[in-house]
C-alpha cells in the first residue's frame, strides 16, 4: 500500500487546535518558516506561553501578497512582548542557526514552488528531533490565481513515498479568526521517528 494512501484527514480540527496540540505535546521550541503579518505566529505563541518560536521570512516583494514591509512591520507589532525571534532571512538561509535534531517542531508555510516546497521540507525535517513534528500548510491542488506556483501538497507527497512516512495526517485548514477568506487550504503532519 502507497503512503499517500495511508495519510488519516482529521476533520473539524483548526489549525488553533493544532496548536493548542503543540502546547499539551510540550513542543517548546518550534520554527515556522513564512510568517507574512505574523498571525499564525500569535495563534501558536498564545496557545503555548512557554513557547520560544523562531518567526522565519524574509519579507522579500511578492505582488500577491502586496507590500511585504508593511506586513513586516505588522509582523514586529503583532509579535512584540511575546517569546518570538524574528529573522529576516531566507528558509535555507537561517539554516545554519539551528541545530539537526534541536527543534520540537517546524511549521512550513514558505515558498510554495516545488522545489522550494522539496528543500524546506527535506532540511527543515533535520532540524526537528525525533518525536517532534514536521508540519506546514498549504496542502492544497490549485486554489488560487497564483496556482502555478503552489506545488506543496507534490512536495509533501514525494517526501512522503521516498522516506516511507507513516502514519501522517492532513487536517482542516481553517483557523478560529476571520481573515476575510473563505476558506483556508489544509494542513500536513507527520511525528519525526
Amino acid at each position: 500500500m502507497s503512503n499517500l494512501t495511508t495519510f488519516s484527514m482529521i476533520d473539524n480540527f483548526t489549525r488553533t487546535d493544532f496548536a493548542k496540540l503543540l502546547a499539551i505535546l510540550g513542543m517548546n521550541i518550534g520554527v515556522e518558516i513564512g510568517v507574512f503579518e505574523g498571525w499564525y505566529s500569535r495563534v501558536l505563541l498564545d496557545a503555548n506561553p512557554k513557547l520560544k518560536l523562531y518567526c522565519i521570512d524574509p519579507w522579500q516583494p511578492m505582488p500577491e501578497y502586496g507590500d511585504m514591509e508593511i506586513a513586516y512591520e505588522t509582523t514586529i507589532r503583532y509579535l512584540d512582548k511575546t517569546n518570538a525571534q524574528i529573522i529576516r532571512k531566507t528558509s535555507l538561509d537561517s539554516l545554519q542557526q539551528f541545530e539537526d535534531n534541536s527543534i520540537d517542531f517546524v511549521y512550513i508555510d514558505g515558498d510554495h514552488a516545488l522545489e522550494a516546497a522539496t528543500n524546506d521540507i527535506v532540511n527543515w525535517e533535520k532540524k526537528v528531533r525525533c518525536g517532534g513534528i514536521v508540519s506546514g500548510h498549504d496542502y492544497e491542488d490549485y486554489w488560487t490565481p497564483f496556482a502555478k506556483q503552489y506545488r506543496v501538497k507534490e512536495a509533501v507527497n514525494k517526501f512522503v513515498e521516498d522516506n516511507n512516512i507513516s502514519p501522517w495526517f492532513i487536517f482542516d485548514g481553517r483557523a478560529d479568526y476571520s481573515k476575510g477568506k473563505k476558506r483556508i487550504p489544509k494542513s500536513w503532519m507527520w511525528v519525526k521517528k
